[in-house]
């Protein structure tokens, strides 16, 4: 069992096994329909497992850097790294705006 817990897995069942995607994507669902439950019909939204991953590594590259974000992705390439950290450009005009 502790060879399990050292993998890291975000998602881990009782046993300490990694969820399924599927059993993640029904996670998200769960947790979309109980976080819009008092949210008008524009308002409500859905969570995706893939949104966890471009949160994860835009928060990592903003904190620690491009490095740390590439080694966390696990293999994806630079491209797409690149698109997953990349400012938004409301961040962008933020920070253009604390520059002065």
């Amino acid at each position: 069992m502790q060879d399990k817990v050292e993998n890291n897995f975000l998602f881990i069942n009782k046993n300490y096994e990694p969820l399924s995607e599927t059993a993640v994507t029904m996670l998200c669902q769960r947790i979309s329909r109980q976080a819009c439950v008092n949210l008008s019909e524009d308002e409500k939204f859905i969570l995706e497992p893939h949104q966890l991953r471009y949160t994860c590594l835009k928060r990592a590259n903003d904190k620690y850097g491009l490095s740390f974000a590439k080694k966390i992705s696990g293999n994806i390439g630079d491209r797409e790294l690149y698109r997953y950290t990349t400012s938004s450009q409301k961040e962008v005009k933020e920070k253009v705006e604390g520059l002065f």
